[in-house]
């Protein structure tokens, strides 16, 4: 192994926690709780190898989610969505912004509640990736 090759250390995560009470004051429910379980669930998966409960010292990963913005479909047939938060660990902040694209499906015209749900999704995994890269 040459000097300086050294692998660098393994990032550990006691806990992770999402805060969505900005979301909600801005777009109230159901859309901050879909962003709360899907941002849950997104970032368990995300971080599964960095996650260590039984780790005293490791620090919890907080995240807040600020806003989730639903973009108008365009002339285009595509709607640009983002969502916009801050990830806290250690005491280490960072600013989190991820943007996704949606195109309708015809049934999303009867189906309106879980194409929203469905966009509030993709935008959580969306922004679990992107905090896993900065990690």
């Amino acid at each position: 192994m040459q000097a300086g090759s050294a692998a660098a250390p393994r990032l550990r995560i006691r806990d992770i926690q999402v805060n969505t009470a900005p979301l909600l004051a801005q777009s109230g429910n159901p859309t901050a709780a879909w962003a709360a379980a899907a941002l849950s669930a997104a970032l368990q998966q995300a971080l599964v190898a960095d996650l260590a409960p039984e780790d005293a010292s490791a620090p919890t990963l907080s995240v807040r989610v600020n806003a989730i913005i639903l973009g108008p479909v365009g002339p285009e047939g595509m709607a640009i969505d983002t969502i916009k938060g801050a990830a806290t660990l250690g005491g280490r902040s960072t600013r989190l912004r991820a943007t996704t694209f949606y195109t309708p499906s015809p049934v999303d015209q009867t189906l309106v509640e879980q194409a929203l749900q469905g966009r509030v999704t993709t935008l959580a995994a969306a922004l679990a990736q992107t905090l896993s890269r900065k990690l």
